[in-house]
């Protein structure tokens, strides 16, 4: 899905938007929507595609899409959120608010770490991955999942490097549950999506 934002602009100005958009090529197998909005109301939209490829289903101006890491991106409003709240700082270590993990990393790795994909931490969940596939649906929780993945050695001192690492954001769940007593979820529907009015996006 592509979303094209502008503040207001004329009715001219609207129709030359939207026929610049109904110009776009996209690729064969490109399934999404299109839309320009102005003045937080959608001026024009292009259905491309298929919703459904089995059913020959198309896309329609309703059709739900995952979006898939963009997700982190609300988790981190949530935290911040949490941090607007005096509830977590983004400083501390994440040892403050996950006791249990590995002391000599969880007392080095800050929050703002997890957020910026810089904590070092090894990616022992991602690792996994191929020989466990089972573990891209699974039902564990966050604070079970922290557990069994979240003892590795750090690859560089916090801060220094990047890495786009999964264990990063399973970690940032479980201190969001641990700090709400909520499911993910469930704290950030609560904290983000509802108050901006989301109320046809969830968590698959």
């Amino acid at each position: 899905m592509a979303l094209v934002g502008a503040t207001r602009a004329s009715g001219s100005s609207a129709r030359a938007k939207g026929r610049a958009i109904n110009a776009i090529t996209v690729p064969p197998a490109f399934n999404g929507v299109f839309a320009y909005a102005s003045a937080g109301r959608i001026v024009h939209q292009r259905m491309v595609g298929l919703a459904d490829i089995e059913d020959r289903r198309p896309v329609t101006a309703v059709t739900r899409f995952r979006w898939g890491s963009a997700t982190k991106w609300l988790v981190s409003v949530a935290v911040l959120r949490l941090a607007e709240q005096g509830r977590l700082s983004l400083d501390a270590p994440i040892a403050h608010y996950l006791p249990e993990v590995r002391r000599d990393t969880g007392d080095r790795v800050r929050i703002v770490h997890l957020l910026s994909n810089t904590s070092g931490l090894s990616d022992l969940l991602t690792r996994q991955v191929p020989r466990e596939p089972g573990l891209r649906t699974s039902r564990a929780t966050a604070k079970a999942m922290v557990a069994r993945f979240g003892d590795g050695d750090l690859m560089f001192v916090p801060g220094t490097g990047w890495d786009y690492a999964a264990l990063n954001w399973v970690i940032v769940a479980a201190i969001v549950e641990r700090l709400t007593g909520e499911a993910l979820p469930r704290a950030v529907s609560r904290l983000v999506l509802t108050p901006l009015g989301m109320t046809d996006t969830g968590f698959d």
